[in-house]
This record gives C-alpha cells, sequence and structure tokens, in this order.
C-alpha cells in the first residue's frame, strides 16, 4: 500500500515536468526532414521569423550588442531567404507563403514583452529557432533528397551554428 501511495504520489508529482517536456518535444523537429517541399517550408518559415523578430529587437531593445546581433539576423536571414528561395526553384519547389502558426504566435509573444524583458525573451526565441534550424538544415543535409536544396541546408549549417554560439555567448552576458 505504501509502495502505491507513493508511487501515486511521484506520479503527481512529476507530471507537470512530463508536460513540460512533452510540449518542448512537440516544438523541435523530432524527425528528420527528407521532403524538399517540407524543407523548404520550414526553412523559409524560420528565415522570416528570423528576420521579423529581429527587426522588432531593433525597435525595442536598448542593449547595443542585442541591437548588432539583430543586424546581422536581418542582413543574414534576408540572404538566406533570397538563396533558399534559388535552390528551390532549382529544385522545382514552391515554398510557403507565409511563416507556420508557431512562429507567428512567437513572434506575437515578443511583441507583447515587456520592455524589461524584451532582450531575455528576443534572445531566448532566437536559441530556440537555432537550436530547430541547426537540427533541420543537418537533417536535410544528411538525408534530404540530393539537389539544390540539399546542396544549401549544406551551406547553411555552419552559419547557423555560428549563430548558436553568438547567442550562447549574448545570453551569458
Amino acid at each position: 500500500m505504501k509502495l502505491v501511495t507513493l508511487a501515486l504520489g511521484l506520479g503527481l508529482a512529476l507530471a507537470p515536468v512530463a508536460q513540460t517536456a512533452v510540449a518542448q518535444l512537440r516544438e523541435t523537429p523530432l524527425v528528420i526532414v527528407d521532403d524538399p517541399q517540407v524543407f523548404s517550408d520550414m526553412a523559409l518559415s524560420s528565415a522570416m521569423y528570423g528576420i521579423i523578430s529581429s527587426e522588432i529587437a531593433l525597435e525595442r531593445s536598448q542593449d547595443a550588442e542585442v541591437r548588432a546581433f539583430a543586424e546581422t539576423m536581418v542582413a543574414e536571414k534576408t540572404e538566406a531567404t533570397a538563396q533558399l528561395i534559388e535552390a528551390a526553384k532549382a529544385d522545382k519547389v514552391t515554398p510557403a507563403a507565409g511563416m507556420s502558426p508557431r512562429h507567428l504566435a512567437d513572434v506575437d509573444t515578443l511583441k507583447k514583452s515587456s520592455a524589461e524583458d524584451f532582450d531575455d525573451s528576443y534572445l531566448s526565441a532566437q536559441g530556440r529557432a537555432h537550436d530547430e534550424a541547426v537540427t533541420l538544415f543537418q537533417g536535410f543535409a544528411a538525408e534530404g533528397q540530393p539537389g539544390a536544396l540539399r546542396d544549401f541546408a549544406a551551406e547553411a549549417v555552419e552559419g547557423l551554428a555560428q549563430h548558436q554560439a553568438d547567442l550562447r555567448g549574448l545570453s551569458a552576458n
């Protein structure tokens, strides 16, 4: 009886932790994307999110380092978007015209963050987005259908990994 009570108690105590872990897993690609259409849709949404969220950071952040990172993101994500669209055309793929519902919600959340919490919210969101992008791009570079999109993914991974490192440095400050 005591063992059952202990097990139930542990189960109830760990339920919020398990729910959080499941929610986090849903936000991160769990499978390797090998379809060019799915990859291009996800990659374009990610790039658009990077641009729009960073434009918001340029409007709202007062921190020079955060603003410098945001400027880099706007420039590099804009260039990457053009390269992605060219690669998609070469592979006869038409990327989705907009951001995913989750990226739209993330932009909305960022817009609503308080002035005092903005930089932390922006850096945290960029960290999650770059973790997801690295996973997406590495997976497609390794397992995607051969073609221009796969080549693009392979070339872009290094830059995304550098952005991750830059974000870790900013978050540590």
